[in-house]
């Protein structure tokens, strides 16, 4: 805090009471404390065009071509910006990509042809095939060893119980499980209400 006499409020300097004076002067430490590329406060910062450095009237500074003085500028601007954006670095390599060099790319893309479609994930009905093509192979060795524990008599419960997984794989390969096992939990296929 700045101590004063009190014989000199009211002294006048340069217009201005003496606290006036203080607080102009607290004001203007504050501003440029807090910003010190608007040293005269921010109500007094001039914005200049980015193009040609003029000063940007006031009634441009509050839209979106606040960066420009005028619309030659802006469209200076814009046009560079494009030309940026034209120019920018390639993911892969890293280096500027030059539309000589997409004109080549494109070129060589049509050039080789289609790319070949992404494997991705199979659908679901590619493994239902697949798990079918696989209990196919599967039930002939089954069937096979079944037959021969029968005709030895060795272990009839064994030769019962795979019987009994060759007619459920049976079921399976039909296509009659997925309908019964729906059947019995009481749910619908898809579209049937």
């Amino acid at each position: 805090m700045v101590e004063r006499d009190e014989g000199l409020e009211d002294r006048k300097v340069q217009g201005m009471t003496i606290d006036e004076e203080i607080n102009v002067l607290a004001m203007q430490s504050v501003n440029a404390t807090l910003n010190p590329l608007a040293p005269d406060g921010i109500e007094n910062l001039q914005p200049k065009c980015t193009v040609c450095c003029k000063p940007v009237p006031k009634q441009r500074v509050s839209t979106r071509t606040r960066f420009t003085c005028g619309p030659a500028c802006l469209k200076v601007l814009q046009d560079y910006k494009k030309h940026v954006m034209k120019m920018h670095m390639c993911m892969v390599c890293q280096r500027p990509c030059t539309p000589e060099e997409k004109k080549e790319f494109i070129a060589f893309r049509k050039h080789r042809g289609e790319r070949r479609p992404s494997p991705g994930r199979p659908t679901t009905e590619k493994k239902i095939h697949a798990m079918r093509d696989l209990l196919r192979q599967a039930i002939t060795p089954i069937t096979n060893f079944a037959e021969s524990l029968r005709n030895s008599g060795d272990d009839p419960q064994l030769a019962e119980d795979l019987a009994g997984m060759i007619e459920r794989i049976q079921i399976v390969l039909d296509g009659k499980a997925a309908k019964s096992t729906l059947a019995a939990s009481g749910e619908t296929t898809g579209g049937e209400n």
